[in-house]
């Protein structure tokens, strides 16, 4: 099913929630680069938050699973930062009973050049703009958008830069996927958005696949699948040095194996939340 408005609106939610009354701007999440820099990466997904309901089961599962170290003093206080050696890569938010309709979903952040042009352009081609704009301290300024397809994601223009482009560790971020059984509209909604330009891959078994970026630098693939019981959704992936350890580790921590595709993987974590995995170095642009 697609997802409620309450659990994709609830990063907001809670934000709002620790801020003054009336005063939009009075949230705080923690910043997505250690230091300020004026780094842009326009169409790059450079932050990813987990929305569910059992922050303390995800914690442990994905800990576990990659390494990843969690920093319970981050504001607010239902937010936890996920680090890796030391360094953010993202956030768990807690989504109390209350606030939530759903199972647990990653939610990825694009940077863009002007979130308020990212929701005109969105609500005009089609898209639903979920919550936003609005000038998240510490973040920088947002909004949730949901594309024509179904898939949402968080329109980003940072407050402190963008992560630098580099080989990601053991651990870390690799890549994103859309999934959705419109390739076409995808395509031509965040061409607009964010200047994607496309080049398709032909797979062995003659599967078609799209990867989009721009400034020739790729960013993202898009997945054309017949899954009518799957919403179109971002799949982030994260960089592990054998995936069929991986996936053994996940189901001994309560995981369970989705799909898996030579080099690839689709895991759903023990709250419900789908996550990638995948070993560099397979061919797909970018990794």
């Amino acid at each position: 099913m697609r997802k409620p408005l309450a659990i994709l609106s609830a990063l907001f939610l809670i934000v709002m929630m620790t801020g003054c009354a009336g005063l939009r701007s009075a949230g705080k999440l923690p910043p997505i680069t250690q230091e300020v820099s004026e780094e842009r990466h326009i169409g790059k997904f450079v932050w990813f938050d987990l929305l569910t309901e059992q922050a303390d089961a995800a914690r442990s599962f994905y800990g576990s699973l990659f390494g990843w170290t969690f920093d319970d003093a981050s504001t607010p206080p239902d937010y936890s930062l996920i680090r890796l050696g030391g360094v953010p890569i993202g956030g768990i938010m807690n989504i109390r009973d209350d606030l939530s309709e759903s199972e647990a979903l990653w939610l990825g952040s694009l940077s863009v050049t002007s979130v308020d042009r990212t929701t005109r352009v969105s609500r005009d081609l089609g898209g639903e703009v979920i919550d936003g704009p609005v000038d998240v301290v510490g973040r920088g300024r947002m909004a949730v958008v949901r594309d024509p397809t179904g898939a949402a994601f968080v329109a980003l223009a940072s407050a402190t830069g963008d992560p630098p482009d580099a080989v990601p560790a053991i651990g870390a971020w690799l890549w994103t996927d859309l999934i959705t059984n419109d390739g076409a509209t995808a395509q031509a909604f965040y061409s607009e958005i964010v200047g994607y330009k496309v080049q398709e891959i032909t797979a062995v078994d003659g599967d078609i696949y799209q990867v989009v970026g721009r400034d020739s630098r790729a960013r993202a693939g898009i997945v054309e699948v017949n899954w009518t019981e799957v919403d179109s959704n971002w799949l982030p992936y994260v960089r592990v040095s054998d995936v069929s350890a991986t996936i053994q580790q996940a189901e001994a921590l309560g995981g369970r194996l989705l799909l898996r595709i030579d080099d690839a993987a689709m895991l759903m974590d023990p709250t419900g939340a789908v996550v990638g995995i995948q070993r560099y170095g397979n061919g797909k642009g970018g990794r």
